[in-house]
């Protein structure tokens, strides 16, 4: 391995040399570990993680970070965002009023398309009719009401399904398939939807 520029002074630790396959390979640190090496075919390898803007870069392994508030590009083939994470869903009956309802939820983002997961489990429907309204997404839809339909399933009770859509940009409208309210007493529903976030 031949040395093409090194200093392994108090402040400051690097090594850059060309090994044996001809590979380029810049190492950093008191005791030199690899930390690029780019290969006779223009292939660049990092050993952890690539920070892309002001993002700070993670410690926990390899991949990709990007910044906590997007740097949207204009152009419509860079990947400029990612995020995964979990989100509470706010859910309402369309009349009358669900008296105990757990959720959760799960998503990713990445550019502008979101995947969407989320569960709610109806321990007491206390007067709740009508549809399910689900609010708290982590992302408004960027192309409004009536469109991005998903689809639900109840598994504890009857195994029933059903659909969801956007009925505003930021909230879900859920129907039951067969009778129309998808709720009732210990009612556990999972559903999913894709969409373009704004």
């Amino acid at each position: 391995m031949t040395t093409i520029s090194s200093s392994t002074t108090s402040t400051t630790a690097y090594k850059v040399t060309a090994d044996t396959t001809g590979a380029l390979v810049l190492q950093t640190g008191a005791t030199p570990t690899t930390a690029v090496t780019i290969d006779t075919g223009q292939r660049t390898t990092f050993s952890t993680t690539i920070a892309v803007g002001n993002a700070t870069p993670a410690t926990s392994g390899s991949g990709i970070s990007f910044p906590a508030t997007q740097s949207a590009s204009s152009d419509a083939n860079t990947l400029d965002d990612y995020e995964e994470g979990a989100w509470t869903p706010t859910v309402t009956s369309g009349t009358g009023s669900i008296t105990t309802v757990v959720v959760g939820g799960q998503y990713r983002k990445v550019g502008g398309l979101v995947s969407l997961q989320f569960t709610y489990q109806i321990t007491n429907n206390g007067t709740g009719a009508g549809s399910i309204t689900i609010a708290g997404l982590p992302f408004a839809n960027t192309t409004g009401a009536n469109v991005s339909a998903g689809v639900m399933r109840e598994i504890a009770v009857n195994g029933q399904t059903g659909s969801i859509y956007f009925n505003s940009t930021t909230t879900l409208l859920a129907v039951n398939y067969v009778s129309a309210y998808p709720g009732g007493a210990n009612n556990y529903w999972v559903g999913s939807i894709c969409y373009y976030a704004t």
